[in-house]
């Protein structure tokens, strides 16, 4: 039927016309509606073809736009149960019609409200789905922005004296998902981190699949509700899929009653989830997006076109001087730009900074004035800031990465946001425009995550927003020159179909096909010889599990802990390593030889020398560690790390810079792979030279090299730390002053709960321990003094704060 239509002269132009978004005849109107009614009767006698109904949703939403008639939109989100548009026809009263029939129908549409939201039909279903059903694995697999965290308040509300754990991927989520959570539940004790635990009967916990981990055996708890954001991440193949699968598998041992709800926009077939035999799933599913998207290419030409996904076919719509006219041409009020490396999005940043006004605004002074104050006056972001800019990355530090995200969602003046991956990661940013200037390396499922962030639907139904445009979003697919590694074009046709079958590469789940790389592993190729490798990777990570599975309990075992922080994957033929370490362990602990070597130095005696034929990439810069020199450096290092703010320490970290700017260090800088720009010995580029570089490029380095350094101590050197700890090789004491950089009870406690040492001394210098206490629950509980405290902070430290109170 689709070919039938395509070779129609009119229906070409007509659909043209909704494509690029231009004025219809009434002529044109009723055929196009005609259109849609013949391919809504295909979708009502045949509901698997699915695309003949979002084609007639697409045609009716675009058509009613653009003529500003919402009847048969109404009458059509009325039929199929999308009362959200329905409603907000009716609220604005965007057609007009006092009849007794409408007034019955705002009756109807009331049944499908929950606070104070309405929901479409199958919102309401799946929610009635979750709350009642409390299936041992349930999918809620819906697109973004559609109810899926209101349906698991509910569920908690619903469940009192339960205990909930919500699994997020990402720090920065876990923040985001806790505020919201803490506002909803005042009265449930909250957890955000595995040393909070104190009430392990009644709680709701928002964790990382590392702290919930970390929960279930130093706490002794389990959970009767896990819920997993962002599920379809269990799918890849990777150390924190690894222990998602891993987290699910131990609780349900503890908990055999539990129930596990997976949230997702990209899951196919809910059975792909399943780890053990016997899961049976069920599924809440919502197909009927309301959202559509129009997707706009820039070209490498300069020339633009709109993809229309429905036909497949490509419209030219105008040409643009360049790829920077073309983005300020088309910008809206907030303006995500997304691109992959750190590099790109500080060097994007610069460029469109070039191109925009300061905006002589006084609050975007007074934020890049506190930027200043935190971080340095010459940072990049500091002007910026005051043109309505702001860039992220994971190069950066991560409170003032929160804190610049912070103020793009809430700070309306602030109307650009240059970043990458962090879109993907469930962040809810209010984003009404999307420029997508490198999607390389990105899939189709993640392409759709992103597409979906813009124009959330709270944002679409708003008293701002009293017309229905933004239920078309716009994204764009621009090649930037240099910025740009892919076929863009190539990019915007992926959106063509709907979503694909999940690609299971987690070898821990039940339909993950091992035989097909056993298959590759065969061939006598260089495709063959990297089937052999993960081959042997798969086949590890199954034998650590199945070794788990049976000694995860003993605390003695330092195999075990090895494999639980992941380390042990990280040496080649671990099997003779483990042997090696084990022997250690029992040779080291309690000996004065031992007893006598600092933290550092354990470290390397332990996990690195002698071991140098067995050491992969992961500790290629730890290997260095043989060097007095470089465990010094870092000692001084984590000193700083504890004892200095963030500006002291990149003062310090410039001063150190311009010292060695003109030696042969400065010219062979160590700053990483994703800075670097010349390599040593024809290696990677994971160097610069100091010599030619601006003060503003010093300082930003500065910052960027501590970032560096500092995600080794935390992600590297902390882990092999916990090891040493949990094996008792090392004390209490030892433990505390390296991980917390003290040992004194009050700071650690409050350290524990992630609180940073840089706020924790800003608050001891501030006289305010006296008005703040850890409670019973595992709370920090505040008095009416420190509330007047934190109303006279600035923005930053009041942010800061925000994060751990609940205020």
């Amino acid at each position: 039927m689709f070919k039938q239509y395509l070779s129609s002269t009119l229906f070409e132009s007509c659909i043209k016309k909704i494509t690029l978004n231009k004025s219809l005849s009434s002529n044109e109107a009723e055929y196009l509606y005609s259109v849609a009614i013949v391919f809504l009767n295909v979708y009502e006698k045949d509901k698997r073809k699915r695309t003949y109904f979002d084609f007639s949703y697409y045609i009716i939403l675009l058509v009613s736009i653009s003529i500003k008639d919402y009847r048969a939109l109404h009458h059509f989100s009325l039929s199929f149960g999308l009362y959200p548009i329905s409603s907000h026809i009716k609220r604005f009263k965007l057609i007009d019609d006092d009849s007794l029939e409408e007034v019955l129908i705002g009756e109807q549409i009331e049944c499908y409200k929950s606070d104070g939201i309405v929901d479409t039909h199958e919102q309401n279903t799946a929610r009635d789905l979750i709350l009642e059903k409390q299936a041992a694995d349930l999918a809620f697999i819906a697109p973004t922005s559609f109810g899926k965290s209101s349906t698991i308040v509910s569920l908690i509300k619903k469940n009192n004296k339960k205990r909930f754990a919500v699994i997020v991927p990402t720090k920065s989520l876990l923040a985001q998902t806790f505020r919201k959570l803490n506002a909803e539940l005042p009265d449930r004790n909250l957890y955000f981190h595995d040393e909070m635990f104190v009430n392990c009967n009644d709680f709701v916990a928002v964790l990382t699949q590392e702290r919930a981990l970390r929960a279930l055996k130093k706490q002794g708890v389990s959970f009767d509700f896990l819920i997993v954001d962002e599920a379809h991440k269990i799918f890849d193949f990777n150390s924190r899929s690894i222990l998602l699968s891993r987290l699910i598998k131990r609780n349900k041992r503890l908990n055999p009653s539990s129930n596990t709800i997976y949230l997702s926009p990209l899951i196919s077939d809910p059975n792909n989830l399943a780890i053990d035999i016997g899961q049976r799933f069920e599924e809440a599913r919502i197909e009927k997006n309301v959202k559509e998207v129009r997707a706009k290419l820039h070209d490498e030409d300069h020339k633009n076109y709109v993809f229309n996904r429905y036909v497949q076919k490509f419209f030219y719509e105008s040409d643009s001087i360049d790829y920077m006219s073309y983005i300020l041409e088309n910008k809206k009020e907030k303006n995500f730009v997304f691109l992959r490396t750190p590099r790109k999005i500080e060097s994007f940043a610069k460029e469109i900074a070039a191109n925009l006004p300061d905006k002589n605004n006084a609050y975007l002074n007074e934020i890049a004035e506190i930027v200043s104050r935190y971080i340095h006056e010459e940072h990049f972001s500091v002007e910026y800031i005051k043109k309505g800019l702001v860039y992220i990355h994971g190069q950066m530090p991560d409170i003032l990465k929160e804190y610049l995200e912070y103020k793009f969602g809430v700070e309306a003046r602030v109307s650009f946001l240059i970043a990458n991956s962090v879109v993907l990661e469930g962040v809810n940013l209010p984003i009404d425009n999307l420029y997508m200037l490198d999607l390389r390396g990105v899939n189709d499922s993640d392409l759709i995550n992103l597409v979906g962030r813009v124009n959330r639907l709270n944002e679409v139904f708003s008293e701002k927003d009293k017309n229905l445009d933004k239920l078309v979003a716009e994204a764009h697919f621009v090649h930037a020159g240099n910025y740009t590694t892919c076929s863009m074009k190539n990019k915007v046709e992926q959106l063509k179909s709907r979503l694909k079958k999940d690609e299971v590469k987690n070898p821990l789940l039940l339909n993950h096909d091992m035989k097909k790389i056993e298959s590759l592993a065969e061939k006598s190729n260089e495709e063959g010889e990297n089937a052999k490798l993960k081959l042997v990777r798969l086949n590890q990570v199954l034998e650590n599990e199945n070794y788990l599975d049976l000694n995860y309990l003993d605390d003695s075992d330092i195999a075990v802990h090895l494999i639980e922080n992941g380390v042990s994957s990280h040496y080649s033929n671990q099997g003779s390593v483990l042997d090696i370490l084990r022997s250690r362990a029992l040779e080291f602990r309690g000996t004065e030889s031992w007893h006598n070597l600092d933290v550092l130095d354990k470290v390397y005696h332990f996990f690195i020398k002698g071991l140098d034929a067995y050491l992969t990439k992961w500790f290629v810069r730890l290997s260095h560690f043989r060097f007095e020199n470089t465990r010094e450096y870092y000692r001084a290092f984590i000193r700083n790390l504890h004892q200095l703010t963030l500006k002291e320490h990149l003062q310090k970290q410039i001063r150190y810079q311009y010292q060695i700017k003109s030696t042969e260090k400065g010219r062979l800088f160590f700053i990483g792979e994703s800075f670097g720009e010349i390599s040593k010995d024809e290696g990677n580029k994971l160097y610069v030279d100091l010599t030619d570089k601006s003060r503003k490029e010093m300082v930003n380095l500065a910052l960027i090299k501590i970032k560096l350094e500092g995600d080794l101590v935390a992600y590297k050197i902390n882990i092999l730390v916990e090891v040493l700890y949990r094996s008792k090789l090392l004390t209490d004491s030892e433990y505390n002053l390296f991980i917390y950089g003290t040992n004194n009870v009050v700071l650690n406690s409050f350290s524990k709960l992630g609180i940073s040492s840089r706020l924790l001394r800003k608050l001891e210098a501030d006289g305010q321990f006296r008005n703040i206490k850890i409670d019973n629950n595992g709370h920090i509980d505040i008095n009416d003094e420190f509330r007047d405290y934190l109303l006279k902070q600035d923005d930053f430290a009041k942010f800061e704060m925000l994060k751990y109170l609940n205020v």
